[in-house]
């Protein structure tokens, strides 16, 4: 991994090759307060349940228990680490965090907001780089982002302001990203982005037309809401102003994003991550949400099943991605 990308103060990522050839690429953020280190191993060697019989995945290896890397052998995992910042409702103690920010559990979401800008930005602007190397190896549609908690909203604020370019595999260049997993994550600046939004929809129900008094299109209501979120989100992140173009919108809103979260998570409420999906939504982009009952601040062998299965079923991830048992025997999907 080329150096030139990583910012002052960000430890360099841990990579972890494919098990066969390499052909994509998942990068993984972890939450606040851990490592890339620390992070990996769990996730990678966490079981994954074994799909409903309806499933796709179901003509996987008979019942024997898989990992969640099993499942995709020719992905190389890239875990970077968040940088070492001040946490100002910790006085000011060092921890690894992607931003600074007052605990969800404690605090109303938007509680001095102020804290978070700047590492959103420089954070979003850094992964936002490793997605871009990482797509000119293995090319468009192939890299997917994750993120557990502050990791998942780092993402997404990244690339609702613009910082990441995204692709479905039909639209945009060759560095776009092909997809977004969120697991007990949120949506910084939700309460502010959702006000704005309203705004949009009640010049829309007025029928307010353009100059040229013709009625305003679909798409150009769905334009409208995505440059209104990702104007609103710059100037938070003070960031130069942007102007998606309709290309632009559209694959933005293309961008498969699945968000999981446990009705029981302590740290991240779960109403909360319930109503970031919800504003997505309301912006056209392309969200699938998952809640898991009884679940913590965590991932489980059920959202990770669905995490699989959600990936496998984006374009250019269900050939060889089938994935391979744990004893390192390719199942029988994966020799189709």
């Amino acid at each position: 991994m080329a150096t030139s990308s990583r910012p002052r103060g960000y430890p360099p990522p841990l990579v972890i090759p494919p098990m066969l050839v390499h052909e994509t690429t998942m990068i993984v953020l972890h939450g606040r307060g851990s490592t890339a280190e620390k992070f990996a191993n769990p996730l990678l060697s966490h079981l994954v349940s074994s799909p409903a019989p309806s499933s796709v995945l179901s003509v996987q290896s008979k019942s024997i228990p898989s990992t969640f890397q099993s499942h995709f052998p020719n992905t190389k995992f890239i875990f970077p680490t968040a940088s070492l910042r001040r946490a100002q409702a910790y006085n000011r103690s060092m921890t690894h965090q992607w931003f600074d920010m007052y605990p969800l559990d404690e605090y109303p979401v938007e509680h001095k907001a102020h804290i978070q800008q700047r590492g959103l930005r420089e954070s979003g602007q850094y992964i936002m780089d490793l997605a871009k190397e990482a797509a000119k190896e293995v090319g468009r549609g192939k890299v997917i982002v994750m993120g557990l908690s502050q990791g998942c909203a780092t993402l997404l604020t990244a690339i609702l302001a613009g910082l990441m370019d995204c692709n479905d595999g039909r639209h945009g260049d060759e560095t776009g990203t092909g997809g977004v997993v969120g697991m007990c994550g949120w949506l910084p600046f939700k309460d502010t982005i959702a006000q704005a939004v309203g705004g949009c929809d009640e010049l829309f129900e007025e029928g307010a037309n353009d100059i040229f008094d013709r009625d305003v299109t679909a798409q150009e209501e769905e334009d409208s809401k995505v440059n209104t979120a990702t104007t609103l989100l710059r100037e938070e992140l003070g960031l130069e102003s942007l102007a998606l173009s309709p290309m632009q919108t559209s694959s933005l809103c293309r961008v498969p994003i699945f968000f999981g979260h446990g009705t029981l998570d302590e740290k991240v409420p779960f109403q909360l991550g319930r109503q970031s999906a919800e504003v997505l939504q309301s912006l056209g982009l392309n969200v699938t949400w998952r809640d898991f009952e009884g679940l913590g601040h965590w991932y489980s062998a059920d959202m990770l099943r669905d995490v699989v299965a959600f990936i496998q079923g984006l374009e250019g991830w269900q050939r060889r991605n089938a994935g391979l048992n744990q004893f390192g025997a390719e199942s029988e999907q994966a020799q189709i």
